[in-house]
């Protein structure tokens, strides 16, 4: 009960942090940089409010769920899972609202460990997820096998942590935060194929056909 106060208290300071800003807001910010971290577009600060309320929102949907699915096998993990990703859109809102009238974005490097850090996060909590029909790696091979879904998400958990590890590293190493950011990318990309493509393999071999046929 008390993580969760603590969780909803940080939830709601982009809130707070939005409405001190916003006086000192022209009409017209900062909402997107380009991948070398210059201002190539302008818009309304009402922008950075529905940036505010994505951690609150978060935690309001996460609760319906639990509503819904009090039952769910996963609750402990999934909870562990959610106040993770709150704490990580709060910061991220309180970073971009912070940035709102620079035209030079400053922390690219900075985003990118974060979310090398938010990586190794999920992949500590993703071999522990039991399938579900709403979190973790829901692809056809995964949906419709139970021993794939696990095998899956065992291999998925050190996935993403090695991952975020390699993240990590090219945030701090690279100075460019575009190169840095490339590397992520890719390295995301190149899990995401793997992942799918050991799935499928687990999937023929127990079964004789593939995920997607009919």
């Amino acid at each position: 009960m008390k993580n969760k106060i603590i969780v909803t208290i940080i939830a709601l300071i982009p809130l707070v942090y939005f409405a001190v800003a916003y006086p000192s807001f022209p009409d017209q910010v900062v909402i997107h940089w380009n991948i070398h971290g210059q201002a190539d577009r302008y818009g309304s600060p009402f922008f950075y409010l529905i940036l505010a309320k994505i951690p609150i929102i978060t935690l309001i949907i996460y609760a319906l769920y639990i509503k819904l699915k009090p039952g769910s096998q996963n609750k402990k993990y999934l909870a562990q899972l959610i106040d993770g990703l709150v704490v990580f859109l709060a910061f991220i809102s309180i970073l971009f609202t912070s940035q709102a009238t620079s035209e030079q974005l400053e922390f690219l490097n900075i985003l990118v460990i974060i979310f090398g850090v938010l990586f190794v996060y999920i992949g500590n909590m993703m071999n522990k997820l039991k399938k579900n029909l709403v979190f973790g790696i829901r692809i056809p091979a995964t949906i419709r096998s139970e021993k794939v879904w696990n095998r899956t998400h065992y291999i998925g958990g050190y996935g993403f942590a090695i991952c975020g590890v390699l993240t990590i590293i090219s945030g701090i190493v690279f100075t460019e935060p575009q190169i840095s950011l490339g590397v992520m990318i890719t390295i995301l990309l190149i899990l995401v194929i793997v992942i799918g493509v050991y799935a499928e393999v687990l999937y023929r071999r127990e079964t004789g056909h593939s995920s997607i046929s009919k």
